[in-house]
């Protein structure tokens, strides 16, 4: 998980449109970061297997099921968040990233106990193409922004992770530019950790 050590100085991008050039057809592309509605889910829901295509902890999952774990996760009986912002940065109908963010309902401090109502802000999920880092940028902005009274403010807090990745929430080695961004704007690692993947159909049985 990243916490946040260091004040920036954040501003609200007063209009959140990019111009992105031309297209290989010829065409202007201009990036849209939206609020996220129902009509969204079939190429958010497409975006996410794509980046996890890599992660060994993003299990399948099924498109009615997956929703519920993005915006009604439970943890030991308990919804996890009362209220997420969710953004999507769109150029047409491609997806070129998403952020989600919000206050838990609880957490667990120091001693290990469960204490709920923190000033906590959690930064539960931040993605973007490697090749559009200024979509990043924006996005993390948003966030920050909407989060700066929050202390402390976090991203990937790992055990807020989605249900369907068994909770699971620290951000993979194999997002080094999402890494990079968070870096860039005053986060730092706070824990990390290590897993370890065995490919069972390598296996030869006695």
């Amino acid at each position: 998980s990243f916490t946040k050590v260091r004040s920036l100085p954040l501003r609200r991008i007063p209009s959140l449109r990019r111009d992105f050039g031309r297209s290989p057809t010829g065409q202007r592309g201009m990036m849209n970061i939206v609020r996220y509605e129902e009509c969204h889910l079939p190429i958010l829901f497409q975006y996410w297997h794509k980046i996890g295509a890599r992660v060994p902890y993003f299990f399948p999952e099924s498109v009615e099921q997956w929703p519920v774990c993005l915006f009604n996760d439970e943890l030991l009986g308990e919804q996890i968040f009362g209220h997420l912002e969710t953004f999507l940065a769109l150029e047409g109908n491609r997806v070129l990233g998403f952020i989600q963010y919000g206050q838990p309902n609880f957490a667990w401090n120091t001693n290990g106990e469960k204490v709920y109502d923190l000033p906590l802000g959690v930064i539960r999920h931040f993605y973007f193409e490697p090749d559009h880092p200024a979509v990043g940028a924006m996005l993390l902005t948003e966030a920050t922004t909407a989060l700066q009274r929050f202390s402390p403010l976090y991203a990937f807090y790992h055990i807020f992770g989605m249900s369907c990745n068994a909770h699971h929430g620290k951000l993979h080695s194999s997002l080094g530019h999402v890494d990079r961004c968070l870096h860039e704007h005053g986060f730092q690692v706070e824990h990390t950790n290590v897993y370890y993947v065995l490919d069972m159909n390598r296996l030869k049985l006695p």
